[in-house]
């Protein structure tokens, strides 16, 4: 059974998509208010661990709520520590970011969406590396290849 145990916060509007890296350590979201937010999950924020906080859980999973609950303190709010926020990328798609794909090694991004574009990104620097044009609609799934050489994407 899934058990919640952090918060993927801080987008200004709903969450689309959700992925881990292939190695499990570090999560992206993407929807609505066209940013990617890339996180580690195991760590919290204003430090320590996932594991510090419940040492009962060897598997990383994540909750990314819309900010009206992750700010709440309702009771409907779950009361999970945040995950450790580590950057937020923005400026490169003109519509809703609906589809991530995060190729094997870690150092690329892509996202895709309402714009109609694929965009490939370094994940350090945030910069743009490639601009996929040429869909007729909204961009609803990214896929790739194992080697991380190619990305195929549908809408």
């Amino acid at each position: 059974m899934f058990t919640p145990f952090c918060i993927l916060g801080g987008h200004e509007a709903p969450v689309a998509v959700c992925c881990f890296t292939h190695d499990g350590k570090y999560a992206v979201t993407a929807g609505h208010d066209r940013t990617v937010r890339l996180y580690n999950p195991t760590k919290i924020e204003g430090g320590g661990s996932v594991n510090e906080t419940n040492s009962s859980k060897t598997e990383v999973y994540g909750v990314a709520l819309p900010p009206s609950m992750a700010s709440s303190s309702s009771s409907t709010s779950p009361s999970l520590p945040s995950a450790l926020h580590i950057k937020t990328y923005s400026g490169l798609h003109a519509k809703e970011i609906t589809a991530l794909h995060l190729p094997p090694g870690n150092n690329l991004l892509v996202s895709a969406g309402g714009d109609k574009n694929v965009i490939v990104r370094d994940v350090v620097s945030g910069a743009m590396q490639r601009r996929l044009e040429g869909h007729s609609a909204r961009v609803n799934c990214l896929g790739g290849g194992g080697g991380g050489g190619g990305w195929a994407g549908g809408s």
